[in-house]
């Protein structure tokens, strides 16, 4: 870490943060800002309750303004420098989001009785609004928020998005597939248009629609770099511009190592498996585990305990890869040029919340949920912090003297969170 928030973006700090190491100590001084959760279970369960007693009364449509009085709670809970964030939305502007994801809803599910052309056509429309979804949820959800009644904001358009969701991706595969149409069209299978078999052809096919598939996969780290560095980029708060500096070969390296993991735990169980089928009857005495042929309460036990023993391994891998994207995408951005935001979450930290909060769910039949959020909330608020060279308060006073003079925009009242589970 340099002199500045600036400097401190240079260093390749997922090297150490990646493997549970310390931050170095800068070289000059820089104030470190923890971010704090002051929320209590307790007090959310009154909320949480009511919420959902609302809901059902009034036929699911009070949950807009249960989503709000949830959301106000937390954002005034989340404390930054002795200051809360707050959330701007009403439940109207929810509700209406929520009326046209139920109009979708109600849409697709007529669709199923229809014509199946009709089907692929509605879904077909949903694809193509997905992107855009997103991306007015993504304006709302900025305007909506505020620290220290400074609002946030999102520029981007939504091209980028349509790019980076829908065409970027499936590109390879759209143009191998046109490769394959063309090389029968020009003729190099003839006998095919003619509706007689050729051997080659299925091979050419087959070969073209792989390679396009494994392209495809290929892809998926670069566009989740792009993506995310031109969402964090054109976010602001107040006048003050986010910048990321992301690399491209820092993502493949992430989904490389969570992908290792996953090939792991594939090839550990499936040699467990090997070695139990091959073995079991002499080494573990599989005649002790079978009832009549039929699989006894040992062997189902022991099946049932391999099973979640697999899903609690691979769920390991992608709290893995959760926490080093997180971890790396704060550690390389910049608010205003003077702001640098820090993240310490760790895969066995976020791995034992997950476990614990889903374990205190189960055993008090959903009431312990206000408990786990709340627990939740703590967690990665307590991982998440600030890094800047001068007070935050000065540099929330010059945004608010920035705001002041060239005027802040609100958005217009047809702003609706469309967040609608596309």
């Amino acid at each position: 870490m340099g002199v500045t928030a600036i400097a401190f973006k240079d260093v390749e700090v997922a090297d150490y943060v990646d493997h549970g190491h310390v931050a170095p100590e800068p070289a000059t001084e820089v104030s470190r800002f923890p971010m704090e959760f002051h929320g209590k279970g307790g007090e959310y369960f009154k909320i949480w309750i009511v919420n959902i007693l609302l809901s059902i009364v009034t036929l699911y449509i009070y949950s807009a303004w249960a989503k709000v009085r949830s959301r106000r709670y937390f954002y005034g809970n989340t404390v930054l420098d002795n200051s809360p964030f707050e959330y701007h939305a009403t439940g109207l502007q929810l509700l209406l989001g929520r009326m046209i994801g139920l109009a979708l809803f109600i849409f697709v599910v007529l669709s199923d009785s229809l014509a199946l052309q009709i089907v692929g056509i509605v879904y077909l429309f949903l694809v193509l609004l997905a992107p855009w979804a997103i991306w007015r949820s993504t304006i709302f959800n900025a305007r909506m928020s505020s620290y220290r009644n400074i609002r946030f904001g999102f520029t981007g358009g939504v091209g980028k998005f349509y790019w980076y969701l829908l065409i970027l991706p499936f590109l390879p595969l759209i143009v191998l597939s046109a490769i394959a149409y063309g090389v029968f069209a020009l003729g190099l299978f003839p006998e095919v248009a003619r509706g007689h078999f050729v051997a080659g052809a299925p091979i050419v096919v087959g070969g073209l629609v792989a390679l396009g598939f494994l392209l495809m996969y290929l892809l998926v780290p670069y566009v989740h770099c792009k993506l995310s560095q031109y969402t964090i980029d054109h976010y602001k708060y107040g006048q003050a511009e986010f910048d990321a500096e992301l690399s491209v070969r820092r993502y493949y390296l992430i989904y490389a190592q969570s992908g290792g993991l996953v090939l792991l735990i594939f090839v550990v169980f499936s040699t467990l498996g090997w070695l139990f089928t091959s073995f079991g009857v002499d080494g573990l005495n599989m005649a002790s585990m079978l009832e009549d042929g039929e699989p006894g309460p040992l062997l189902t036990y022991l099946l049932m305990g391999a099973y979640f023993v697999f899903l609690g391994v691979l769920y390991l891998a992608m709290v893995f890869f959760q926490s080093r994207i997180r971890n790396y995408l704060y550690r390389r951005t910049l608010v205003g040029s003077e702001v640098q935001p820090d993240s310490t979450v760790t895969a066995r930290g976020l791995f034992w919340l997950t476990l614990t909060n889903l374990l205190l769910v189960i055993v008090t039949l959903g009431f312990g949920y206000p408990w786990a959020a709340v627990r939740k909330a703590r967690f990665f608020a307590g991982n998440t912090a600030a890094w800047s060279a001068l007070p935050l308060e000065g540099f929330v006073a010059d945004q608010q003297a920035r705001v002041s003079a060239m005027g802040e925009e609100i958005g217009d009242a047809l702003d609706m969170d469309l967040n609608i589970g596309l």
